[in-house]
């Protein structure tokens, strides 16, 4: 049986490949000093996080509760959006969801997927699953609210 490598994560500004909405910039997930845009395999530029992007903040504000598991997820499956549209925001559009798990001491991102529907699920993205140290995981989002 293999070991997994539990990661770290930090949220960083990034620029946005658009300037039409907001200032440019969005709070990106940082896995192990790399993008999770990038170990995902993602080459629409077109998408953000859910952090920092909109004016929004109440929809920020739901976002951060799924991930810290504070509110249940709206997607069905407990799934969460990663990255959304920059132009809207919506699932329509295409969005990069993942199940999060809390495993306790860990919390796992897995299940990585295309989506442009609530109840469906596209295409998979084949990466394995990560893992952060619980505390770690809490304290990245400790800076938004």
């Amino acid at each position: 049986m293999t070991k997994t490598m539990k990661k770290k994560l930090i949220l960083s500004w990034t620029e946005s490949s658009s300037k039409e909405n907001s200032n440019g910039k969005f709070l990106d997930f940082i896995v192990s000093g790399q993008k999770l845009s990038d170990y995902l395999g993602i080459k629409n530029s077109k998408s953000v996080t859910p952090f920092g992007f909109f004016d929004n903040k109440k929809e920020q504000q739901q976002a951060l509760k799924e991930f810290r598991f504070q509110q249940a997820t709206r997607l069905p499956g407990g799934r969460v959006e990663l990255y959304i549209c920059e132009c809207c925001g919506d699932i329509g559009c295409g969005a990069i969801t993942a199940k999060i798990l809390d495993r306790g001491d860990k919390i796992i991102w897995t299940d990585f997927a295309n989506q442009t529907s609530e109840d469906e699920i596209g295409e998979r993205i084949n990466v394995e699953q990560l893992e952060f140290e619980r505390i770690d995981y809490f304290k990245a989002f400790a800076a938004l609210g």
